[in-house]
């Protein structure tokens, strides 16, 4: 199978591989974002859980701090009540959540007698029952109400103790404020151990609310949510009942039904109270009370996107848009290597044409040259006019000898990168001039008339002058080699005012054999010749037009052609003028 057919297929191969892995990347990229999700909101929900944990162990270490022993009538209650908050204080991350320390007592008339803490003398002091705490001072007299009945119910046998200590909840959130009561220790009766169903009093220890949104919620949200995925969501702390808004993070407002996660909190931890109790009936008692009540506040979650699966969709088309890109990048670049592998092999193919065609077009002068010597040498011509007809032969052998190889270095300088052009202020009538002159005798010789139209005065140009002569000169020796039977050849240089910027203008022009349509967009190519040229077995090696190209390029200028077989050919080139306040920089192709 030849190399080419084999690189063709392999090429086809991969591009028809391509659709398939966007299918396959498709498909992945919907299966990993689903797992994605699920992780995240796994994630998520373990997050708001340990949120709502550490929440609560605070308050559940303020209740362990303050529930106090059974009551055996040894202590005094208000020594055990400023000691405890004391020790609150010294030892608390939040000093500032116990704002007071109440003890509610029974009465006359079933009501209950209020008295507060003074830390400063560490008396409990006799007051009024402040006006929000009258809602829980009506529910605690009820109760207290319905402790005499159900104690008679319960030594009757009718109900068990449990049912005395989960009457009354451990937190009330209206205030909010810890219910701690004070029992007495258990009697022994008929070797069973029996609980006191009156409880002696109630310990209301309230919390300070402006503690637990200002200092409480902002660090547990910076300890949970500030680093990782978790600070890109959106935080709200409302009340479990009413829904009444609390804390939030930040000030966007949404659905709470939308959350992607949420939890309750603000309640005591049976585990956590069970690790701070050394007490076991004080366990039994507030485990007992904690595990029948729940969060009063709830935890809502939202990913700042609108939604977890906005934000995963969007992550799922940022990565399927970079997928897809990649692989179009694969496909450009298979296609562009495959472009350049073609080019490559054209170049190359050139290049053997090159050293075929210039080893061929170097043989040739040199063989006549040789021979023309060997005759002058072996005395074959003697007569004058065959000496100066041999001496024309090997002049004119020669100059087409040097032309061939000044091109070829040229053209090697040029891609080596090394071909430096030395821009100076040029004045291109004395350049045009000189050169009309120099090829004088071989348009003489070749009989052909050289029609010069050059307007006088021309302004300068910005060149290098024996770059722009070599490239003129290119240009003159093909109109005279693809002459064919026309033996005109128009010279013509001015000022095109109408263009802006005005540049200048020189055009060449003859009669010969003209360039077919087909070769017209390639006879700047290197190596590159015409079928014309070729079917006249005109000798050159492709060169001279793509140096004339590279040359007026390095000057800022511009070179085309208009031909047509059969009808001649017209170049035109286009160079800016100079001017003295404005400096043109240049550089080679």
């Amino acid at each position: 199978m030849p190399e080419s057919k084999s690189r063709f297929i392999l090429v086809t191969i991969l591009l028809l591989l391509l659709p398939f892995l966007a299918v396959l990347q498709y498909r992945w990229l919907g299966q990993l974002s689903e797992s994605t999700q699920k992780q995240m909101k796994a994630s998520l929900r373990a997050t708001a859980a340990r949120f709502s944990e550490d929440f609560d162990r605070e308050i559940t270490e303020a209740y362990a701090a303050f529930a106090p022993a059974f009551d055996f009538g040894e202590e005094n209650p208000q020594r055990r009540y400023a000691g405890s908050y004391a020790r609150w204080r010294e030892s608390a991350r939040y000093p500032r959540l116990v704002n007071a320390v109440y003890l509610a007592e029974p009465g006359e008339a079933g009501r209950l007698r209020l008295s507060q803490l003074n830390p400063a003398t560490q008396q409990l002091e006799a007051r009024d029952w402040p006006a929000e705490m009258n809602a829980l001072r009506q529910q605690l007299e009820r109760r207290a109400g319905g402790f005499h009945d159900l104690a008679k119910r319960w030594q009757a046998g009718a109900a068990p103790p449990e049912e005395m200590i989960r009457s009354q909840a451990p937190l009330h959130a209206d205030i909010p404020a810890m219910l701690i009561p004070i029992q007495k220790p258990p009697k022994i009766r008929e070797g069973k151990e029996i609980s006191i169903t009156l409880p002696l009093g109630i310990v209301i220890v309230t919390l300070d609310t402006d503690c637990m949104t200002r200092e409480m919620l902002p660090a547990l949200m910076k300890r949970h949510f500030a680093e990782g995925e978790q600070r890109d969501y959106v935080v709200a702390v409302t009340s479990g009942e009413s829904h009444q808004p609390i804390f939030k993070s930040a000030p966007v407002d949404f659905d709470l039904s939308t959350a992607d996660a949420s939890a309750k909190f603000f309640q005591l931890r049976p585990d956590e109270l069970r690790n701070l109790s050394r007490n076991r009936m004080r366990q039994t008692i507030g485990m007992a009370a904690a595990n029948e009540q729940e969060g009063f506040w709830r935890l809502h979650l939202r990913h700042r996107s609108g939604s977890l699966e906005k934000a995963v969709a969007h992550a799922r088309r940022r990565n399927l848009f970079l997928g897809s890109g990649i692989l179009i990048l694969l496909a450009a670049t298979i296609a562009l290597l495959a472009l350049s592998a073609r080019r490559a092999r054209r170049l190359a193919r050139q290049q053997v044409d090159f050293v075929a065609g210039i080893s061929h077009e170097l043989r040739t002068p040199i063989t006549v040259i040789d021979s023309a010597a060997y005759n002058l040498a072996k005395g074959v011509a003697r007569d004058p006019d065959q000496v100066q007809s041999y001496g024309r032969i090997i002049r004119k052998q020669t100059r087409q000898l040097q032309e061939m190889v000044e091109q070829a270095l040229e053209f090697a300088g040029i891609q080596s990168g090394r071909q430096p052009y030395n821009l100076q202020p040029l004045n291109l009538n004395h350049l045009l001039d000189e050169m009309a002159k120099a090829n004088q005798p071989l348009l003489d010789e070749r009989g052909f008339q050289l029609h010069q139209d050059i307007q006088p005065a021309l302004p300068l140009v910005l060149g290098d002058g024996p770059a722009l002569a070599r490239a003129l000169q290119n240009l003159l020796n093909n109109a005279i080699k693809y002459s064919g039977e026309g033996r005109w050849i128009g010279l013509q240089a001015a000022v095109d005012s109408a263009a802006q910027p005005p540049h200048l203008t020189l055009a060449l022009r003859d009669h010969g054999l003209g360039i077919s349509e087909e070769d017209l967009p390639r006879i700047f190519e290197p190596f590159y010749r015409g079928g014309e040229a070729r079917a006249a077995q005109i000798h050159g090696n492709g060169l001279g037009l793509s140096l004339v190209k590279h040359i007026i390029r390095a000057h800022q200028g511009e070179i085309s052609v208009r031909s047509r077989a059969g009808a001649g050919s017209s170049f035109t080139i286009r160079l800016p003028i100079y001017t003295e306040n404005h400096e043109q920089t240049t550089s080679p192709d």
